[in-house]
């Protein structure tokens, strides 16, 4: 079997990347935004509050954000990530479909239009949004990536205002690439951690609007945790040690 990077590289060939030392930053976000019976799968609720233990199990669904924020000169833009997703007292949803539950990553498939008159090419958000782990159903190396150069990325000034990529993740608003379904009891506290494993940024050649996509080898790859339930309240002598600990894990700097 291959290791878990010789997967992420893999999946980060088949679209194109080369790479460079840059220093963006792209930072996860996981959101708790719907709530399914446990029984039928059917939606309970939309943003449920998870902040403490309901007592009783269901499914719940979690939506995979990204920021992308302090870039260097060269670095137009968020072009590719990869993540895992780790569970602590959080199982996963069945092994089959139940009502709207799936057992899958399900990736955001949106789409773009060309600006009239030519408003009728529909393009995709993302070019490649996959889980690319050993099996589709594990959601490890979660990768997705856009294509900058099909079509190009404001081609020439003012062409295609309406492209959405060049803002992906930027100006405090994280940008949406999929969901997936958890199991939580909720008697007891569980987290999810969204370990980004590298990310990407695409340069653009201002003259012909073409772009390349390349691995930021020195950027900054922020995890998200998600909270469900209720914890102990730590004694407040612990409380600096811990928060200097939960730092420590979230911001790594990629060699």
């Amino acid at each position: 079997m291959k290791s878990l990077k010789h997967l992420v590289l893999g999946s980060l060939a088949t679209i194109g990347l080369t790479s460079a030392a840059f220093g963006a930053t792209v930072s996860l976000v996981g959101v708790v935004d719907a709530k399914y019976d446990i029984t039928t799968g059917a939606l309970i609720q939309n943003n449920p509050n998870v902040s403490t233990n309901p007592g009783s199990p269901a499914f719940y669904r979690v939506a995979v954000k990204f920021l992308y924020t302090n870039p260097s000169v060269g670095q137009d833009g968020w072009g590719n990530q990869a993540f895992n997703v780790n569970m602590n007292g959080i199982t996963r949803a069945p092994a089959a479909n139940l009502g709207s539950v799936r057992p899958n990553y399900v990736p955001n498939t949106g789409q773009w239009f060309d600006d009239p008159p030519d408003n009728t090419s529909a393009h995709p958000l993302f070019s490649f949004n996959s889980d690319a782990g050993p099996s589709s159903t594990d959601l490890l190396a979660v990768t997705t990536a856009i294509d900058p150069a099909s079509p190009n990325i404001n081609p020439t000034p003012g062409s295609f205002p309406s492209d959405p990529r060049n803002g992906f993740g930027k100006g405090g608003v994280a940008t949406q690439v999929g969901t997936f379904f958890v199991r939580w009891d909720g008697t007891a506290p569980g987290s999810i951690t969204l370990d980004l494993l590298q990310h990407s940024f695409y340069t653009q050649n201002n003259a012909t609007g073409g772009g390349l996509n390349v691995v930021d080898t020195a950027g900054i790859d922020n995890d998200a945790v998600v909270s469900f339930g209720a914890a102990a309240v730590p004694e407040p002598a612990s409380l600096g040690l811990l928060s200097i600990g939960a730092l420590s894990m979230i911001r790594r700097r990629r060699a």
